[in-house]
């Protein structure tokens, strides 16, 4: 069962590397998404192959990349979602069954301010990261216990925080 796991993590993120890189090709943007996706998958691979070291080696080649690059991260991300924003406007309208949808939060931080839409928009996507890995606990072996990812959701969360409140900051600032 774990080597099931593994294999398909290696397909999923060979198969986001190649997504990734063919969108930078076709958009001519950062080839960083496709260098992360291609790192994570070789360090998948490596762990398979029973090579943990060099596998580690390769993951702290991806932390430091992402410490290095995380301005630039920002940049792509936050320009990604202030075009999936780009056309709300103070009038428009979405139901609570939007609620993971940016657009609703963009609506509501016109509204009610770009920090409590921010706070929104992050505990939304928290919340669909821990069904996520419910969903997981139930199939995957004994050893993945919950308390365990509460750091890596924790962290999701502040991520999030940060980043959507200052794209919601941005984009409730060019509607004045």
């Amino acid at each position: 069962m774990n080597t099931a796991f593994i294999i398909f993590g290696i397909l999923f993120f060979a198969a986001l590397s190649l997504y990734n890189l063919i969108h930078s090709f076709k958009h001519k943007k950062s080839y960083l998404p496709s260098i992360f996706g291609f790192l994570i998958c070789l360090s998948t691979a490596l762990v398979l192959y029973e090579q943990p070291l060099m596998g580690g080696f390769v993951f702290l080649i991806i932390l430091l990349l992402a410490i290095l690059s995380s301005r630039t991260i920002l940049a792509i991300r936050k320009s990604s979602l202030l075009k999936a924003i780009d056309g709300v406007e103070i009038t428009s309208t979405f139901s609570t069954m939007h609620i993971l949808d940016i657009r609703f939060w963009a609506a509501y931080a016109l509204k009610n301010g770009a920090k409590k839409a921010a706070i929104g928009y992050s505990l939304s996507q928290t919340g669909l990261l821990l069904l996520v890995l419910a969903i997981v606990m139930l199939v995957s072996p004994s050893y993945m216990k919950f308390h365990v990812w509460m750091p890596f959701v924790f962290v999701s969360f502040v991520m999030g925080l940060r980043d959507s409140n200052e794209v919601f900051r941005e984009f409730c600032g060019s509607k004045i």
